[in-house]
């Protein structure tokens, strides 16, 4: 039982480790320069037209933002021009009302 009990714990305390790395990854300026250069060209390819952001972030509760963001249309007029789109990503609701129930 004490055996299971540390592999647990070890398994713990890798995969909080590897957050926090990765986290603190996310934070550098040429990281979020090199995620928003492979989102743009993904972005493109799946839309099919002209997209680009500056920069991608990601905080700690899970925000993502992108600057600088511009979108084409099929005529390669600007759809899209904004300074900055952020949108939230909820992993886990703490919120009892909203559980199903069976």
């Amino acid at each position: 039982m004490k055996k299971i009990l540390i592999n647990i714990v070890r398994v713990l305390l890798i995969f909080l480790l590897s957050i926090t790395i990765l986290f603190g990854i996310m934070r550098d300026i040429h990281v979020q320069s090199f995620i928003a250069q492979v989102g743009s060209v993904y972005l493109s390819e799946y839309l099919g037209t002209k997209v680009w952001f500056d920069r991608f972030l990601l905080s700690s509760d899970l925000r993502l933002e992108m600057e600088n963001v511009h979108i084409l249309d099929h005529h390669q007029h600007t759809l899209i021009s904004a300074k900055s789109i952020s949108a939230d990503y909820h992993l886990i609701r703490f919120d009892a009302d909203e559980l199903p129930t069976k």
